[in-house]
């Protein structure tokens, strides 16, 4: 059943994929609101037409599947078929859920499976109907990260406690997976995309509220990017910080330097006079803009874990205004959090 798990992690990411594509076509058509469920319920009509089993709530071939009374070439069609038929359905505007279609290809899907496992081991016993079963339970469970509630489920419906292992174990397996594939479950991806983070704790909400520019430092210490390695390490000692944006002649950040960069060449004479700046500055800078949130600052630093982050103008420009430690920005998040900021 673990395989079965991992293979549920898959099938939910394909079929969420298609449906936040699918949905992100009916927008793009530039006719009149009133067109977009005429043309997806026209699309639906056809596909209907030539595999009625898609349409409705699909009980009725459900119950089939689950006796194994459905061929298999059937139930691998509608496998396909009915994430078509549903993305198309929800896309276009017509109301409905995902719950009913979700019961629907995981007892296909499930079905499918076990007919495949049944061929390979050659097994007397008909295994199609306990995929089907537990392949209901782990779909619903990975489409809805909700694993624990068809756990139950399934408990409920059977009444049958040799049913409980197996889908705990691809329930679980198969929530984990999708949620390390896609992120989440399809109502909580829809409210992400709106700008909604339902999973957000209530500090967590901080970092959507405090802008990079009530917090980072505006008296900026710059190193022209002409400056020389000797210049540069005699300049060292007279500062308190140990890396430092990198400017041209109109003050445009350049990049920056840290001691990291130049401390194997620190008693090496010779060269001293020759290396400037630039050459040995880190010219891949991550910045941020003065109204960045401290969500998204925390974001570029995770990409490149340096000690400073250079505030610039805007992203149009180069100009640097300030600069973020990640001292003074934890600093800043937790007298935020003693304050209550968020409210």
């Amino acid at each position: 059943m673990h395989y079965l798990g991992c293979f549920w992690g898959f099938l939910p990411q394909g079929l969420l994929g298609f449906f936040f594509s699918v949905k992100g076509l009916f927008p793009k058509i530039k006719y009149s609101s009133r067109i977009k469920p005429i043309l997806g319920g026209f699309i639906v009509g056809i596909i209907g037409i030539f595999s009625p089993y898609v349409l409705g709530n699909g009980y009725e071939y459900v119950g089939r599947a689950l006796v194994g009374a459905l061929p298999l070439v059937v139930i691998l069609g509608l496998v396909l078929l009915k994430p078509i038929a549903t993305s198309i359905t929800l896309g276009s505007g017509w109301p409905g859920g995902m719950f009913a279609p979700s019961i629907f290809i995981g007892v296909m899907a499930g079905s499918a499976f076990g007919r495949l496992v049944e061929s390979i081991l050659s097994s007397p016993v008909h295994l199609a109907s306990a995929y089907a079963t537990v392949g209901m339970g782990t779909f619903l469970a990975a489409v809805t990260q909700a694993p624990l509630t068809f756990i139950f489920l399934i408990f409920e419906m059977t009444q049958n406690y040799q049913v409980v292992i197996p889908i705990m174990i691809s329930s679980v397996l198969g929530s984990l997976a999708t949620r390390l594939l896609v992120g989440g479950s399809l109502e909580s991806l829809e409210l992400s995309k709106a700008g909604i983070n339902i999973e957000e704790e209530v500090d967590g909400r901080i970092l959507h509220l405090i802008l990079a520019k009530e917090i980072m430092t505006s008296d900026i210490e710059t190193i022209p990017e002409g400056m020389t390695l000797r210049k540069l390490i005699e300049y060292i000692p007279q500062s308190h910080y140990t890396t430092f944006p990198v400017v041209d002649e109109k003050g445009n950040l350049t990049g920056i330097i840290s001691i990291q960069d130049f401390r194997e060449w620190i008693f090496e004479e010779s060269i001293k006079d020759l290396v400037v700046v630039k050459k040995i500055a880190t010219l891949n800078v991550v910045t941020a803009t003065p109204d960045d949130t401290f969500y998204t600052v925390f974001k570029k630093w995770e990409k490149k874990p340096v000690e400073i982050l250079p505030v610039i103008e805007s992203t149009s420009s180069r100009k640097i205004v300030g600069v973020l430690s990640r001292k003074n920005v934890i600093a800043a998040y937790n007298k935020a959090l003693s304050k209550g900021t968020i409210y």
